[in-house]
């Protein structure tokens, strides 16, 4: 019961919000659609990304939270006037996925020969959990073994059987950890413990893909300093044990990860549209969409905001959404918004939007794509996508505002991709430099730019009217 009434009072709290910033105020349409777009609120979107990043426990699909920050976005489509596009005449399009969290914080210790502890690492800022195929939950207590940088030539040259791997790559070199823990456990060893690729990486929370293998061994990525610390008792340092053959180091750590049991649990895309009004055009659809989840929290009470990734493009949808009906825009093509559910958990929300579409997707003009767009390097906008046709309209929309976007062909790692897989038009809008910054505790509100809500928003806005095209 009590969890019943904190649920309406926050959907109550988040209606009062979007009312309280103005979403039903009108405003004259200006002449062209360059002026037009220049009325777009990027403080509007600062807000919305507040309040996405702030009251929603980390937003991860399948949570309370998650499914809070769902009903946000669909309480502020109906504001606007948006109509449901959704299933059953909600705004939500339902589906199912598996669903896997640690069920406590992970462990990595240090011992001594008699099995005391002698160092206790810390999670998150020594090292991270790596939970992807070979790698998994699972406890081990064994000796460490250094294995170069876990070539199958390094791993198979010392006896791993019952032992613990240590990889320790050369400098600057990029491996693939995966591939790694995998001819780790195929010769025995019963963990992995990987130098990470940065420090601060080892601050990233990962949405677990559910693709674990039934023999998966524990493993982690570890700061330098963590192994500087493990080789400690060997007399090594990494520098010089990089330098050594693979062989047993002489020193025992325990090594814990543990997951919950995987249950399925209910998502949701969350969908408004502005109908067309040509009876021609109507039944042809722009998607403008971001993706709303992000990772949630650590067993520990460690919030992830996801203020950049990606309450950041589900804001600017949002404010677009604002903009088009606060304006009167009346598209002669249909325009649907989307906040798209599950896209940390490997794109399963726009994965199951391609497979079960709201309109075919032969009468998809394009879907365009934001993600991370609240900070990052330079005074550009980054955009990928095909196919050129696509591209060109963005250049000439960014030519008409006179913004600065770099424009090119590619795709994948986002919610554009399964548009792309499906042969649909579709380009992803995304700031360069902040890829690095997202996962970690410190995506935060007071890390977003303002500016960059406006560049990209005006950007996405005019291509969107450009496709759509609009009724005088």
């Amino acid at each position: 019961m009590h969890s019943k009434l904190r649920a309406i009072r926050l959907v109550a709290f988040v209606i009062a919000c979007v009312a309280w910033l103005g979403l039903t105020a009108t405003a004259v349409v200006p002449s062209s659609l360059a002026d037009l777009v220049q009325e777009f609120d990027e403080y509007l979107a600062y807000e919305y990304t507040k309040t996405l990043s702030t009251q929603f426990d980390g937003r991860r699909a399948g949570t309370a939270g998650g499914n809070a920050s769902a009903r946000f976005v669909a309480a502020a489509f109906q504001l606007m006037g948006l109509q449901p596009a959704g299933d059953n005449g909600t705004y939500f399009q339902n589906f199912e996925m598996p669903f896997l969290e640690l069920a406590e914080t992970p462990k990595l210790t240090l011992l001594d020969d008699a099995g005391q502890t002698v160092k206790d690492f810390q999670h998150r800022v020594d090292f991270r959990e790596f939970i992807f195929g070979n790698a998994g939950p699972g406890q081990a207590e064994a000796e460490v073994v250094y294995v170069g940088s876990g070539s199958r030539d390094e791993l198979s040259s010392v006896p791993l059987a019952g032992k613990i791997a240590l990889v320790v790559p050369p400098a600057g070199t990029n491996i693939n950890a995966t591939a790694v823990v995998t001819e780790a456990m195929n010769q025995g060893a019963v963990a992995a413990l990987i130098l990470a690729s940065s420090d601060a990486s080892v601050q990233i929370k990962s949405s677990y893909v559910i693709n674990l293998t039934p023999h998966a061994i524990p493993s982690v990525r570890l700061t330098r300093a963590a192994i500087t610390a493990l080789l400690e008792g060997s007399g090594e340092t990494v520098d010089t044990v990089r330098s050594r053959p693979p062989y047993a180091l002489g020193i025992r750590v325990y090594l814990s990860i543990v997951l919950q049991p995987i249950v399925t649990v209910t998502v949701s895309n969350v969908l408004g549209l502005l109908p067309g009004r040509d009876p021609t055009r109507k039944n042809r659809v722009v998607i403008i969409g971001g993706h709303y989840d992000h990772v949630g929290r650590d067993p520990n009470g460690t919030v992830f905001p996801g203020a950049n990734d990606n309450a950041s493009g589900t804001a600017v949808t949002m404010a677009i959404a604002k903009l088009f009906t606060s304006q009167g825009v009346r598209p002669k093509a249909s325009i649907l918004f989307v906040a798209w559910g599950a896209e940390e958990a490997g794109l399963v929300g726009s994965s199951y939007y391609v497979d079960h579409p709201k309109f075919p997707l032969s009468d998809t003009i394009a879907s365009l794509v934001l993600d991370v767009v609240g900070r990052g390097e330079g005074q550009s906008v980054e955009v990928e996508g095909d196919p050129d046709s696509l591209l060109r309209e963005i250049r000439l929309s960014a030519s008409s505002l006179k913004l600065s976007a770099n424009v090119q062909n590619g795709g994948g790692g986002s919610d554009h991709g399964p548009f792309l897989e499906a042969n649909v038009p579709a380009a992803l809008f995304i700031w360069e430099g902040s890829v690095p910054t997202i996962h970690r505790p410190d995506d935060a509100i007071d890390k977003i730019d303002p500016a960059k809500l406006r560049q990209t928003g005006m950007l996405v806005a005019l291509t969107a009217l450009n496709l759509a095209g609009i009724e005088p």
